[in-house]
């Protein structure tokens, strides 16, 4: 039926972490195992054009928060001008069951209200507001079980961008990284009361969400860091299991790729790593498989689907062989969008901009079965699949679809033609490096009429989070460099001067300017500030140039 199906492995973790009677639920943050992955099977492989039926759509408050669904019951989070709330909803009709405070609306440059995703377990909604009111709610009521508030109890600095991770629950713990003082940079909370069981690591809270993953044995919990740039995994009693450097810049969550490598990503120009982890004797060690920049996943995650990653590198929609690193496809024009993968081979993307897309998951080519736009408003938020609907969100609007209805199978027996796009196959090249490289330089006008420019000015407008930003960009010999842009509604600068790179950059906290102290941001200035396209004279600026098959 499928081309490429699922790992065996993977869909038998889903079922048994769900339970039998739960598996096309979405109780949490992209799904039962936080890989974007669903159970639901025998979907329709083409949609009408005016897309699939619209159960119910209604007006909701602002946020990005994701949706989760158990049973007859969807969970969610909304603001309303002055105040965040957690709310239920029947998943039938849309209807509002009850609303919970979950403190003050967080009001931003890149969007207000809430960021984090329910999580349901055991009949209790763990909920948490941008400000960091973390809630323990009953799923039938609404009625409070616990409340803590994170900043105070633990001396934690709110993110920038408000609290956006969601809540890991394991067993009796509740797991979350906090931002606090004294070694409480991750918490486990004890689920039931929201006392504190342990704590671990420092440094401040960032915005991505903890994983659990059993490797080699070990249960851990991953967590992607802004703090230090790194990635860690802790065991179930706090001690720190394993770290690896980077990727800064992150905010998607790791992705576990059974049976034991990880796989993590940052925006920016952070990129990507696949890591295996070796365990022996209760004990871990990281090893890294490749890096690289041709995926950048920025607020959204990837996907995996039997060997290949599916995901957007910033706006642009790839596939990337999980063996090699190497894009196998690219697709443009949806932005910086989202997606799921669920009956085997089907990808359920979201653009950017509201339109929903079916794609074939499948190496070869970028294999579009059907689109319609769905939504008109900003849609960042990731769709949820559960029990045959799909549920999307934008900042004012929740739309349920109808994604199976009885012969959905043989509605979909002819299908309307697909769209197929495919970038060039990769092939052995050719052309040796060094033939690659001149090539490259004449193509550009050769080295030596770019050696003779002294200064480059340059000015227009280029897409971030969705808007057109304008930017000015200067390069001046020896290494000067000052890029000046306005990205949603601030104005930020990143330079490099006589004296070292700087920056003034609001959407991280930075309001003043400021020295660049992340290793990673200071080479890329660096990197930036040079006249020259990258590779003339590369060996001389001491780069190192691997010929490999990907893209062109």
């Amino acid at each position: 039926m499928a081309r490429i199906p699922f790992p065996a492995l993977s869909l038998a973790l889903a079922l048994v972490a769900a339970g039998p009677a739960a598996a096309l639920d979405w109780p949490q943050f992209r799904g039962v195992n936080r890989d974007g992955v669903s159970a639901e099977t025998d979907l329709p492989r083409s949609w009408p054009a005016e897309g699939p039926r619209v159960i119910w759509k209604r007006a909701i408050g602002e946020g990005y928060s994701g949706i989760s669904v158990v049973g007859d019951r969807l969970y969610t989070m909304d603001s309303d001008g002055t105040a965040e709330y957690v709310l239920a909803l029947e998943a039938g009709s849309g209807k509002e069951v009850w609303r919970v405070a979950a403190g003050p609306e967080l009001i931003d440059s890149m969007g207000n209200g809430p960021r984090t995703t329910p999580t349901l377990d055991g009949g209790t909604v763990y909920a948490m507001g941008s400000h960091g009111r973390l809630l323990a709610l009953k799923a039938a009521d609404g009625a409070k079980i616990w409340e803590v508030e994170l900043t105070q109890t633990f001396g934690a600095k709110r993110p920038n961008w408000g609290y956006s991770g969601s809540p890991l629950i394991d067993g009796d713990l509740l797991i979350l990284e906090v931002g606090g003082t004294e070694g409480r940079g991750v918490v486990a909370f004890e689920k039931a009361t929201g006392k504190v069981r342990w704590g671990a690591l420092d440094g401040d809270a960032a915005y991505s969400s903890p994983v659990l993953m059993t490797i080699g044995g070990i249960k851990q919990y991953v967590v992607t860091r802004r703090a230090g740039s790194q990635t860690v995994a802790l065991r179930p009693d706090g001690s720190v299991l394993w770290t690896h450097p980077g990727p800064f810049s992150v905010i998607a969550s790791a992705l576990w790729i059974p049976p034991d490598k990880v796989y993590v990503s940052g925006g920016d120009d952070a990129g990507a790593a696949l890591l295996r982890i070796k365990t022996e004797d209760g004990r871990a060690t990281v090893e890294e498989l490749w890096q690289t920049r041709a995926m950048k996943n920025h607020f959204n995650n990837a996907v995996l689907v039997g060997d290949h990653l599916y995901g957007f590198d910033n706006a642009t929609f790839k596939c990337l062989s999980v063996a090699t690193g190497e894009p196998t496809w690219a697709f443009r024009g949806l932005g910086k969008g989202s997606l799921l993968a669920a009956d085997g081979d089907l990808l359920i993307v979201l653009a950017d901009q509201g339109t929903l897309l079916l794609v074939k998951a499948i190496p070869d080519a970028y294999t579009e079965l059907a689109r319609f736009q769905a939504m008109e408003g900003k849609a960042w938020t990731a769709p949820t699949l559960a029990n045959g609907r799909l549920y999307l969100r934008d900042h004012d609007e929740i739309v349920a679809l109808e994604m199976k209805t009885p012969g959905a199978r043989a509605a979909s027996a002819f299908p309307a033609p697909a769209r197929k796009e495919t970038s060039p196959s990769p092939a052995t090249p050719a052309l040796t490096l060094e033939e690659i490289v001149a090539r490259y330089e004449a193509a550009r006008g050769g080295r030596e009429r770019w050696r003779a420019l002294r200064s480059i000015e340059m000015e227009g407008t280029f897409t971030s989070f969705s808007e057109d930003a304008p930017f000015t960009l200067r390069r001046k010999r020896p290494d000067l460099y000052r890029f000046d842009s306005r990205m949603i509604r601030k104005e930020m600068i990143v330079a490099q001067g006589a004296s070292g790179p700087w920056w003034r950059y609001p959407l991280y906290g930075i309001d003043s300017p400021a020295k660049i102290e992340e290793a990673p941001v200071v080479v890329m200035t660096a990197r930036e500030a040079e006249i020259e396209p990258a590779l003339f004279g590369y060996r001389e600026k001491g780069y190192k140039v691997v010929l490999a098959a990907g893209e062109t």
